[in-house]
C-alpha cells in the first residue's frame, strides 16, 4: 500500500514539475513523499502501534496459566488415594511450597483448570491418607492433575444451608471467582479418581 502511494505521489511530482507549477506546490509534494519514505508519517505510526499492541496482548494471553489446557499439558498425574488440600491464593504464586516464618511449607494454589476428565492445579498441596489424619507431607510448587469423571462431586462447604452441590460448570466459575480468596480447597481421591472436590467458604 505504501509503495503504491509513493509511486503515485512521485508521478504527480514529475507531472507538476513538467507542467511548470510553482515551486511551493513541488516542495509540498516532495515533503509528503519524503515523509512516507522515512516513516515520519504519523498515521502510519499509529497503525503500527496498534498492531504491536494487539500482538503483545495475544502473547500475554498465551502465556497465562489460565488458558484452557495449558496446565494439563505440563501436569504430573496424581493417582494416589487420599486427601489433597491447599488454599486458593493466586497472588502468592512465588510463595507456593516455600517455608513461612515458622518453617512450614505453604500450601498455595495459584491457578486451576477443570475439564470433562481432569482437574489441574498449579501450586503446592498438603497430603494426608484420610480425613482423621493430619497432613503428612507438602508438595513442592508444581502442576498436578487429578482424574475426574461423571460421578465426581463438586461442592461449596461451610454455608448456612450446609454443603452446596454444584455442576462442573458452576464449580469452574467458582474456581475463577475465588482464585485469590484464600479459601480452602480439598480434593478427595479414591481408586485414582477425584470423587469429591470442595471449596470451604
Amino acid at each position: 500500500m505504501k509503495k503504491r502511494v509513493v509511486i503515485m505521489l512521485f508521478c504527480m511530482c514529475i507531472g507538476a514539475f513538467s507542467a511548470g507549477c510553482s515551486s511551493d506546490v513541488f516542495d509540498q509534494v516532495t515533503e509528503e513523499v519524503t515523509g512516507l519514505i522515512d516513516g515520519s508519517n504519523s498515521d502510519d505510526e499509529e497503525v503500527e502501534d496498534i498492531e504491536v499492541k494487539e500482538e503483545s496482548e495475544e502473547t500475554s494471553e498465551e502465556d497465562s496459566p489460565k488458558v484452557e489446557g495449558k496446565l494439563e499439558k505440563d501436569a504430573i498425574e496424581t493417582i494416589t488415594d487420599g486427601i489433597y488440600s491447599s488454599y486458593l491464593i493466586a497472588s502468592k504464586k512465588d510463595e507456593a511450597g516455600v517455608p513461612d516464618e515458622t518453617g512450614a511449607q505453604q500450601k498455595i494454589v495459584y491457578a486451576s483448570e477443570l475439564s470433562d476428565d481432569v482437574f489441574c492445579i498449579a501450586g503446592s498441596y498438603g497430603y494426608r491418607q484420610n480425613a482423621s489424619q493430619d497432613v503428612i507431607s507438602v508438595s513442592e510448587d508444581g502442576i498436578f492433575s487429578f482424574a475426574v469423571d461423571k460421578n465426581t462431586n463438586y461442592e461449596l462447604q461451610g454455608g448456612d444451608g450446609g454443603p452446596e452441590v454444584q455442576t462442573a460448570d458452576e464449580f469452574k466459575k467458582q474456581l475463577a471467582d475465588l482464585a485469590d480468596s484464600e479459601l480452602y480447597l480439598e480434593i478427595t481421591v479414591e481408586n485414582g479418581v477425584a470423587t469429591n472436590i470442595a471449596i470451604s467458604i
